[in-house]
């Protein structure tokens, strides 16, 4: 019963907030509500029981899942351990013990790593016996009364506590939030007033694009009335050349048609000439053939002649 009662009096480790080694914003604040400190996790997994103890509701079951059996509990184990706790049917020196006996407690060593845990084999096994275990409990509970009354006491201040650090923090927030909404009024009224600046000068560039825009539309009334003259001008130009063009047309086709009639002409008179010449030709060729009939005429004949002249030259000798 002692054993117990000592590990129960290590379950008073009920420190103020602000006093669990997390950094405290100025004026006793943390920067984020924490009420109770975070469990670190140790690479030789080598703890109290007395730093379990120390941890309430859900941050303890986890403590005790991971130090115990050197991992994170199951949701429904986290759901049955916490209803365990809520509603008082074991302790939290009861759930340690009740993982450390386990076989995966067992199989991690758990009563060796975790210091306080060992209990005697006598007071193991009296609490295990059906009618002697629960006497055993009750006188171990009436033994430990004085130490629970006084755990009873540290806890209710703990927990006026744990509330008064939640009216700071709320506190706390409320100024703050009070002054970002100062913050926030200051911002808005010099955005307001950034903005009424901004649209006046978006007003004054709009009056000037519309004077702008005015000059722009008599500029352009007055280039499309020059570009109807032009137009009209243009349109009468183009329409005396397109005359002008027609009637040299007209006289390109009468002397195209006089040149086609004189060179027809031409050549009917040159075909007329070249038909004479032709003619003449063959008529002088016929002439120049006759004369040379007669002289190849002549020219047989000529032997018989100088016969006939040699035969009267001989005569006359």
């Amino acid at each position: 019963m002692t054993g117990e009662a000592r590990h129960d009096e290590a379950a008073d480790d009920s420190r103020a907030p602000g006093e669990d080694g997390h950094a405290a914003a100025p004026g006793g604040l943390s920067a984020s509500l924490r009420l109770q400190p975070e469990f670190i996790t140790r690479d030789d997994g080598r703890y109290h029981v007395a730093e379990l103890l120390a941890f309430h509701d859900r941050p303890f079951v986890e403590a005790a899942f991971r130090a115990v059996l050197r991992r994170a509990p199951s949701p429904a184990e986290s759901h049955a351990t916490l209803s365990d706790l809520r509603n008082g049917r074991r302790a939290k020196i009861e759930i340690v013990r009740a993982l450390a006996r386990s076989e995966e407690g067992a199989r991690q060593r758990a009563t060796e790593r975790v210091a306080g845990l060992k209990q005697s084999p006598f007071a193991a096994g009296v609490r295990d016996l059906p009618v002697v275990g629960h006497l055993w409990r009750v006188a171990a509970a009436v033994f430990r009364l004085p130490a629970l009354l006084r755990d009873q006491q540290r806890f209710e201040a703990y927990a006026l506590a744990q509330q008064q650090q939640i009216v700071e923090h709320f506190d706390a927030r409320q100024h703050d939030f009070e002054a970002a909404e100062l913050r926030l009024a200051d911002a808005v009224e010099a955005v307001e007033l950034r903005l009424a600046d901004a649209v006046e000068a978006v007003e004054l560039r709009l009056a000037d694009a519309a004077a702008a825009l005015s000059l722009l539309s008599d500029a352009l009334a007055e280039i499309s009335a020059r570009h109807a003259v032009e137009q009209s001008r243009l349109a009468r130009q183009i329409g005396g050349v397109e005359q002008r063009a027609a009637e040299q047309r007209r006289l390109l086709d009468g002397q195209q048609e006089f040149l086609i009639r004189e060179q027809q002409a031409i050549v009917e008179a040159q075909k007329a000439a070249l038909a004479a010449a032709e003619e003449r030709l063959r008529e002088l060729l016929s002439a120049h053939r006759r004369e040379l009939a007669e002289l190849s005429e002549r020219v047989r004949s000529l032997p018989t002649a100088v016969g006939a002249a040699r035969e009267a030259a001989g005569e006359e000798v």
